[in-house]
């Protein structure tokens, strides 16, 4: 495959010349997700970290990293799958203070590591083109197309390998971010109010539960990024992969909250793989409480019930399952518009037609990463 148009593509954007006040020097651009699951009955953890931190040098300008991994922790059965890498994002203003386009270019590695064999990397070149809407100074909403270039493990050499769409969210922490959260802590503003809409993206739990998938897997078929929609689509007809794993959230008050999350992967396309398509969903209710007059620390409890299942097409396995859960966190305001979220569940997962070992077992979420309110 030729790349020179893209870096042609790529370059125009660098010589363009941003006016504008919101991407300005010293912001952040942050976008932090990740769980970890534990089972109880078979002893083992499974950590997800999705991450990409940006630091803005000059207005417009971005560079930082990127981590994206799955693990599967269990003494003996230890495998997983890792990128890291560094990006640079370039904006150039529309004629829009809400608007931006972006060019970025990606690059990294992609490890896999399994505890019987030694870890195999592929470098891996990702440029994309994006378009950014920019929300009351806070947050970002983000599209994304692009394509990846990545070692071939038989050849040794960089080869075309998919198409990238990407949907989701980031959030900006800048100057005028700053001075409105001084303003509204100062004026003892509520930072939710009835109407209020949070966003957030998860990840389909049932799928952490179903190792086998992952082992048969080829690694450049997984994305390893937090966006909520992902679309990959290998040039060979290999695979294609598409995931949609996002929560939303309503506050009924400035204290109580009704979240719906939503999870759908499918993966398939390939003549010796076939098509498996997982799906959840889970309704819950979260409560907040202030730890202390206007302070940017809540408290919230929660409780839900996701459903969900598994079906692997011409292979007849498939499973469905119900797991009631509560749990307690922290939500830690950043700016007005966004919180570092920690948090537990716990609770008792049934599962009908499994073909795990068992069909009913404890499992525990750990929960880190942010939550942006609109």
């Amino acid at each position: 495959m030729r790349i020179t148009p893209v870096l042609i593509v790529l370059f125009s954007f660098l010589l363009s010349s941003p006016l504008y006040g919101q991407l300005e020097k010293g912001s952040f651009l942050l976008d932090i997700r990740g769980q970890t699951g534990y089972d109880s009955e078979e002893d083992f953890f499974i950590p997800r970290l999705y991450a990409k931190v940006g630091y803005f040098p000059m207005p417009g300008l971005a560079v930082g990293i990127r981590v994206g991994g799955y693990g599967h922790l269990m003494s003996g059965r230890n495998f997983g799958d890792a990128m890291y890498g560094g990006f640079a994002r370039y904006y150039f203003n529309p004629g829009s203070e809400n608007y931006f386009f972006y060019g970025e270019l990606e690059a990294g590695v992609i490890a896999n590591y399994q505890e019987s064999q030694d870890t195999r990397t592929l470098p891996i070149i990702q440029p994309t083109v994006g378009a950014d809407f920019l929300t009351e100074e806070f947050v970002i909403i983000e599209g994304a197309l692009g394509i990846s270039i990545i070692e071939n493990p038989n050849t040794g050499q960089m080869r075309f390998n998919n198409f990238v769409m990407r949907i989701g969210w980031k959030t900006l922490i800048s100057e005028t971010s700053r001075e409105i959260f001084d303003e509204m802590r100062e004026e003892n503003e509520s930072y939710f109010r009835s109407g209020t809409v949070s966003l957030s993206s998860g990840f389909v739990l049932n799928s952490d539960f179903v190792p086998e998938r992952f082992l048969a897997t080829p690694i450049t078929d997984f994305p390893f990024s937090s966006e909520s929609i992902n679309y990959n689509n290998l040039s060979d007809n290999r695979s294609n992969y598409f995931s949609f794993n996002a929560g939303v959230g309503f506050f009924l008050s400035d204290k109580t909250m009704f979240g719906l999350n939503m999870g759908i992967t499918n993966f398939g396309g390939s003549d010796t793989e076939a098509t498996t398509t997982l799906f959840s969903i889970e309704p819950s209710l979260r409560y907040y409480l202030s730890l202390g007059e206007n302070n940017r620390t809540h408290l919230y409890f929660r409780g839900g019930y996701e459903f969900g299942g598994l079906n692997i097409e011409g292979l007849g396995s498939e499973y469905s399952y119900g797991y009631a859960n509560g749990g307690v966190g922290i939500n830690y305001m950043l700016n007005p518009g966004t919180a570092l979220e920690l948090g537990v569940d716990y609770g008792w997962m049934n599962v009908s037609e499994a073909i795990l070992a068992t069909e009913s077992f404890n499992v525990i979420k750990f929960n880190y990463g942010l939550r942006v309110f609109l």
